[in-house]
């Protein structure tokens, strides 16, 4: 289980706005979705809930402080995935979550 962040044409193009349910946000691992990442991995993220701190995140799931902080999270807030680092470097857009239920 987990989500997948928008494939990376989708992202350069500035499609990087996601609606989702705090249950799929909270899934198990975050997954790439592009043909060109299939065999890199994610090594630290942040995200940011509004009026919270800012977490830090290493490997490719959420952890306890993020997912409390998401679970208190209401309709329609915007969560923001950034900073997201790649075992091969390469750099991946924002990505902002918005909570649908």
């Amino acid at each position: 289980l987990g989500f997948s962040l928008p494939n990376l044409n989708e992202m350069n193009s500035g499609k990087c706005h996601l609606k989702m349910t705090k249950e799929e946000l909270m899934a198990k691992s975050l997954d790439l979705n592009c043909s060109d990442l299939k065999d890199d991995k994610i090594v630290k993220f942040k995200l940011k809930v509004p009026g919270s701190k800012t977490v830090f995140i290493k490997g490719d799931r959420l952890n306890s402080e993020a997912n409390k902080l998401i679970s208190k999270a209401k309709i329609e807030t915007e969560i923001q995935i950034f900073d997201v680092m790649l075992a091969s470097k390469k750099k991946i857009k924002p990505i902002t979550v918005t909570i649908i239920d």
